[in-house]
């Protein structure tokens, strides 16, 4: 049976593969589960209600004073999302944009694109994850708006489409719990309007860890044993023929590819690579993690950063065309406790942005 972890949640994909299935490093190998999903060390209790507060709160992050901004980051914004809060760092300093989780609650990837924010909130219970999206408009003072049509909404990218903000998701709620089902990607609108179907979709043996907007759709998929990326027009169809990372990767062996994520323009894109299972050997490969860009229509090598990160695993990535946001958890964690890493992918310069925590993004101004 494969484990994958998705943003946070534990996943277990049963399948005809899975007596020799191999092991994501991201995953725990030795966490209990219920159903599929991490056990935590104390159930949570959940208040009643989806709405929360929108006014502003102290910050989760450890110490949101000595947050120190990559000075790499030229001017740009971060978002970070840990806890119960989203805060935004920027070279002035943190602000704290919401709370927007509920007690027994934490936030998960958030994404802001011009005056609209939109956040993932999940609820790790022994017997399965609750997962929830609220968007907000951070331009005038109303409250956050829940996707409730969806049961269990799974957020995977935010940014502009045709210059418009939009949001990509899958509801999970169908097959995430072992079977054969699937289901389609989502493209949410922050205007209220009915989501609407991309023209992909997401199977119990193919399942997505990242998609990406840009001139077309850039998707990041875990595939049986294995790993795809490929591109998509946002209209369907055949995928397009272009060069992939995952072309040519032996079955059931290293490296792990996940989170690719194109450059505002499209004209590169970057992604994770690291140890993977080894199915011959049956354990994990020593290979270091790696940041790496690449040209989207040739798939030339732009850049490839060896992660300082001996400690932590490198767990979700963003990436604005020239620098990389890497998300951080523990071994045994399947959610990003650790201080992320800003890198400068031209110089290959690392810097830890130091007493922050959760998962980070670049705000889309």
């Amino acid at each position: 049976m494969r484990r994958v972890v998705i943003a946070g949640v534990l996943l277990v994909l049963g399948g005809a593969c899975s007596s020799s299935a191999r092991e994501v490093r991201t995953t725990p190998p030795s966490a209990p589960t219920t159903s599929g999903r991490v056990v935590p060390t104390v159930e949570p209790t959940l208040a009643a209600s989806a709405a929360t507060t929108s006014a502003p709160a102290e910050s989760s992050q450890a110490n949101p004073v000595e947050v120190q901004y990559p000075a790499a980051a030229d001017g740009a914004q971060i978002l970070l999302s840990s806890g119960l809060d989203v805060t935004r760092l920027h070279r002035d300093g943190v602000d704290v944009v919401d709370r927007l989780g509920a007690e027994g609650e934490r936030v998960g990837p958030a994404w802001q694109v011009g005056d609209q924010l939109v956040v993932q909130i999940e609820a790790p219970l022994a017997d399965g994850s609750t997962l929830r999206i609220a968007t907000l408009d951070l331009s005038s003072d109303s409250a956050p708006v829940e996707l409730a049509e969806f049961p269990k909404p799974f957020l995977l990218e935010a940014g502009r489409i045709d210059g418009e903000p939009r949001f990509a998701f899958i509801d999970t709620s169908p097959g995430f719990e072992g079977t054969e089902e699937d289901g389609p990607l989502w493209l949410g609108f922050f205007d209220g309007s009915p989501a609407a179907e991309s023209g992909l979709g997401w199977a119990a043996e193919s399942t997505p860890n990242r998609f990406s907007f840009g001139p077309d759709l850039l998707g990041s998929y875990y595939s049986d044993l294995t790993e795809t990326v490929f591109w998509r027009g946002y209209g369907g169809g055949a995928l397009l023929e272009r060069p992939s990372p995952t072309d040519g990767i032996d079955y059931n062996n290293p490296p792990l590819v996940i989170q690719a994520v194109q450059s505002p323009d499209g004209e590169t894109y970057a992604y994770l690579s690291g140890p993977d299972w080894i199915g011959a050997a049956g354990e994990i490969s020593t290979d270091p993690w790696f940041v790496v860009q690449r040209e989207s229509l040739t798939g030339a090598v732009l850049a490839e950063v060896e992660l300082d990160t001996p400690d932590a695993t490198p767990f979700f990535l963003d990436f604005d065309g020239t620098t990389a946001l890497i998300s951080r958890s523990l071994e045994d964690e399947s959610y990003p406790s650790q201080s992320p890493i800003f890198v400068d992918l031209a110089s290959g310069d690392q810097q830890t942005i130091d007493n922050a925590s959760g998962y980070a993004t670049f705000v889309d101004p």
